[in-house]
């Protein structure tokens, strides 16, 4: 599967690998949020009215772009007590590094579906990140491509 999805502000090639990447049936159960008002998903003005004080600026014109909120990590961001801090980086709204390398931050979420799991390596074109597709309730893999023209086109 690909999709261009958006992160840190701007679009980007994602797609979760085929073959050996994609690792079906591996599950991580995904708990209800107590409050029923916080039920996912969720429609993205109604995501906008309830997490807006912990959402990044970009974000809060984003969240729109979608027609469904699968997943947010409203129990970190109230950890943080508000929006998460830009990991500093020197493009893409500071979440790219300098090899135009998507800085992964755990727990942050990909198109409000996927949920950054952990890493799990990197090569040439990009880099590859365990995440749990709360769409589908499967864990995934997906493959973060370079912030390079010539990657994605």
């Amino acid at each position: 599967m690909n999709a261009s999805v958006k992160f840190g502000g701007k679009s980007a090639r994602v797609g979760a690998g085929s073959g050996n990447l994609i690792t079906k049936g591996d599950s991580t159960p995904v708990p209800e949020a107590a409050d029923p008002a916080l039920q996912f998903p969720m429609d993205p003005r109604k995501a906008l009215e309830n997490f807006s004080k912990y959402l990044m600026e970009f974000e809060k014109q984003e969240i729109l772009d979608y027609e469904k909120i699968y997943f947010f990590n409203i129990k970190q961001r109230r950890e943080l007590k508000g929006p998460m801090k830009c990991p500093n980086g020197i493009d893409n709204n500071g979440f790219d590094n300098d090899k135009n390398e998507y800085i992964c931050q755990m727990g942050n979420h990909f198109a409000y579906r996927y949920e950054i799991v952990s890493y799990i390596g990197k090569g040439s074109f990009g880099q590859v990140l365990k995440c749990l597709d709360h769409k589908t309730k499967e864990t995934v893999a997906l493959k973060i491509l370079r912030n390079k023209k010539r990657l994605y086109k």
